[in-house]
């Protein structure tokens, strides 16, 4: 009896072994159901403790005859975020462009194959757009940390989820840099298998760094920064889910396919409207000889 208390106990190493590989395995099953567990109980601890945003923040702050975030002052720290935006705005781009090129040149691939584009627009458009910083950011009313009483603002402070009305829109609840960074890790569902895990990794790094920047700054809570992480990975799964099942419409072929056929149905319109535009051009001209 006490040897198979032993072997089931807290204490031995190959039962909580065990046990760690049946929860891995279980959320590498149910990825979505795991990660929003996860996104709930994380949640649920910092509502119940808020000190903890104010005392991570609290390591920020600029004493008396400081800037109110020192960090904020500095130019290589203003040139990281500088950085953030960029990158956002040639994924951005790079996105546009791998489903504006095959609508141009009748289903031809440019850049992202057209699923991957699709995955890539749905996850944008839904996580750090419409949830990130149109709903929670613009309804939320979460002042930011600049903007709070306790460091040197105008504004109480509020719990996270706490709908406030200390802000009126592009709030601090979620962070949007955080969210939009984190976003990267999307590209490595859809690189080559190889390079998944360097990318992911990567992208991970570069986007604590990003975040860690706009605490740094009185920007954002902690909160604001892991609950956009969480969120955004949620979206993550839900559009690789939705895009690549199975089941799913979405295949290159059919999107490529589909936006040719868009694109050529669109020139013979307009090359249509140009001849009956120019006819018309020529019967106004042909009245003044």
């Amino acid at each position: 009896m006490t040897d198979h208390k032993a072997d089931g106990g807290n204490g031995n190493p190959a039962a909580n072994g065990r046990r760690r590989a049946r929860l891995a395995a279980a959320a590498r099953r149910r990825p979505v159901r795991t990660l929003l567990a996860g996104t709930a109980g994380l949640s649920l601890v910092l509502f119940l403790f808020p000190g903890v945003d104010l005392w991570i923040t609290g390591l920020f702050h600029g004493g008396p005859g400081q800037p109110q975030f020192p960090a904020a002052e500095i130019a290589f720290l203003k040139d990281l975020r500088a950085l953030g935006t960029e990158t956002m705005r040639l994924l951005v781009i790079a996105v546009l462009v791998s489903l504006i090129g095959p609508f141009l040149f009748s289903g031809q691939r440019v850049l992202f194959k057209p699923r991957a584009a699709v995955f890539l627009a749905m996850g944008l458009v839904l996580g750090p757009g419409l949830l990130v910083n149109v709903l929670l950011k613009g309804f939320w009313g979460r002042a930011r940390p600049v903007q709070v009483i306790d460091f040197g603002g105008d504004h109480p402070f509020s719990a996270p989820w706490v709908i406030a009305g200390n802000c009126d829109w592009n709030c601090s609840f979620v962070s949007g840099e955080a969210s939009s960074s984190m976003f990267l890790v999307a590209l490595a569902l859809v690189g080559p298998r190889a390079w998944r895990t360097a990318v992911a990794t990567a992208a991970v790094v570069f986007s604590i760094v990003m975040s860690l920047n706009r605490i740094a700054f009185g920007g954002h809570f902690f909160s604001d920064v892991v609950l956009a992480w969480a969120l955004t990975l949620l979206v993550i799964l839900i559009a690789h889910r939705i895009v690549y099942a199975p089941s799913s419409p979405f295949t290159d072929e059919r999107i490529a396919g589909a936006l040719g056929a868009a694109g050529d149905r669109t020139r013979r319109i307009l090359v249509g409207f140009a001849g009956r535009a120019a006819d018309r051009v020529r019967r106004l001209a042909g009245r003044f000889r």
